[in-house]
């Protein structure tokens, strides 16, 4: 997608060309930038373990991130069968995150795991939250 956006940028005959090559390719900067450095990727990690006591490990793509049990708020049921973690504090960009439905059945029972924590350090449950 880069390699298209540069050939758009140098060798489009129109100068719409050019503004449309250089619009992507720094669309695609900023949506890297973001992901990468800001986290923006954290949101959907493919992998989460429970250390008890400690906090959670998330793994991302390039990337692994550790959340201490002070940080996180809360797990709330998501509309589309996964659960959202938030978090007490931003860590960059991230705010919360998600346990989707491609972790299959091994999401309630990481989703209860991460609600014992919460409430293993003196949090309470949100109200209405699935067990």
């Amino acid at each position: 997608m880069g390699v298209v956006a540069t050939i758009l940028l140098v060798s489009a005959a129109s100068p719409n060309g050019r503004l449309f090559g250089a619009a992507w390719l720094l669309g695609l900067v900023v949506v890297l930038l973001l992901g990468f450095v800001g986290n923006g990727f954290a949101a959907y990690p493919f992998e989460v373990v429970v250390h008890q006591g400690v906090g959670l490990r998330l793994r991302v793509p390039f990337r692994e991130l550790s959340i201490s049990v002070q940080d996180l708020r809360d797990v709330q049921v998501d509309a589309l069968g996964g659960y959202v973690v938030r978090l007490t504090r931003r860590q960059r960009l991230l705010g919360s995150f998600f346990i989707h439905r491609m972790f299959g059945e091994e999401g309630g029972p990481l989703a209860a795991a991460i609600r014992g924590e919460i409430e293993a350090r003196g949090g309470r449950p949100p109200v209405g939250a699935a067990a």
